[in-house]
C-alpha cells in the first residue's frame, strides 16, 4: 500500500508517487529481514486502473536489475 511510514497517511494522486511509495516500503521491509530486490521471487501488482501499467512498470523495473521476479498484476476496483 502507499502509505507513508512517517506520516502514516495514504499518498493520493500521482500514480508515480504512489508506486514509488509502495517499492520504498517494500525496501524498508526487505532490509528487516536482510533481504533486498535480489531477494524478490514474486510479486503482484494490483491496479485501479489498467491504463497506470505501463508507468508502474517502469517505476517497478527501476528497483529491480534485469531478472525481474515472476509477476502477476490485477485490476481492481474499490
Amino acid at each position: 500500500m502507499p502509505i507513508d511510514p512517517l506520516t502514516n497517511e495514504y499518498v493520493r494522486g500521482d500514480i508515480i508517487k504512489q508506486a514509488q511509495r509502495v517499492l520504498e516500503n517494500l525496501r524498508i521491509v526487505l532490509g528487516t529481514l536482510d533481504c533486498d530486490f535480489h531477494d524478490v521471487v514474486s510479486a503482484r501488482v494490483f491496479l485501479t486502473n489498467m491504463h497506470n501499467f505501463e508507468t508502474v512498470n517502469r517505476v517497478y523495473a527501476a528497483y529491480f536489475d534485469e531478472d525481474l521476479p515472476a509477476r502477476t498484476c490485477v485490476a481492481v476496483t474499490s
